[in-house]
């Protein structure tokens, strides 16, 4: 298999142990492993991520959208305006018409799992946020904040003021402080979470240690199978790599 130089002009998250990249000098997007081996190349470009049936969202020079499998066939042409993710297949539009395709997964796709014993959802009230305990509606985190996400890892909550976001834990104990323009979605995943500062982006730990200094761009990824797609600016170039949670480069 040809191997890519860790050097990208774009790139995504890897899935199911592959990503696309596209590399400098060259129109062709490519399909890579976790090892920067390519295993197959494209003229389409993914829209998200390789789903439980281990198939892809694409769109073509048109913007119109089809399906593409994890060897780079096309299962459903591009011809659509949109694609739609099902939990059992997709919903297919075009020109205002919806049909439903099912593909052979069995599980849904995209499904975000939370970790907590606290069995709550975040919620607004007149302008503001808070998480209530359900079915109870017990108010557990006060509805003070601009925004309130889940309780995820090591039971944190991310919550956002006055343009800053930080963690807070079930008893509204800021834990991480709002000191961030940004953290990642998913928040702690291996013990680390994606934070943003000045426009540079790092890693914490639960103790809002770095692990990984601020020196990422603005653009960079979390964590997704033990690898994160960063930005890199050195001098006047701007690139994207794929590093290990120890900030080693991937490949």
């Amino acid at each position: 298999m040809k191997k890519l130089k860790n050097k990208f002009i774009s790139a995504t998250d890897f899935s199911r142990g592959k990503s696309f990249v596209k590399t400098f000098g060259c129109d062709e997007t490519f399909c890579i492993n976790k090892n920067g081996e390519v295993l197959f190349k494209t003229e389409y470009y993914p829209f998200g991520s390789f789903n439980e049936a281990d198939q892809v969202i694409i769109y073509n020079n048109e913007s119109l959208c089809g399906v593409m499998d994890n060897r780079g066939k096309i299962v459903i042409p591009c011809e659509y305006d949109y694609i739609y993710q099902r939990p059992d297949g997709y919903t297919l539009e075009k020109d205002n018409v919806y049909k439903i395709v099912k593909s052979n997964s069995k599980t849904a796709s995209f499904v975000q799992k939370t970790v907590t014993s606290v069995p709550c959802t975040p919620q607004e009230k007149d302008g503001k946020w808070g998480i209530i305990r359900v079915p109870t509606t017990e108010v557990i985190i006060p509805f003070e904040y601009d925004f309130c996400g889940w309780f995820l890892e090591y039971e944190l909550a991310e919550v956002r003021k006055n343009g800053k976001c930080g963690f807070v834990n079930p008893k509204n104990e800021i834990i991480i402080p709002l000191e961030y323009s940004r953290v990642g979605l998913f928040g702690f995943k291996y013990g680390i979470c994606l934070v943003e500062k000045d426009g540079k982006c790092g890693f914490i730990d639960k103790n809002n240690n770095f692990v990984i200094s601020l020196k990422y761009g603005s653009s960079s990824g979390e964590f997704f199978e033990g690898i994160a797609c960063v930005e890199v600016n050195e001098k006047s170039e701007i690139y994207y790599k794929y590093i290990f949670t120890n900030d080693k480069d991937a490949f």
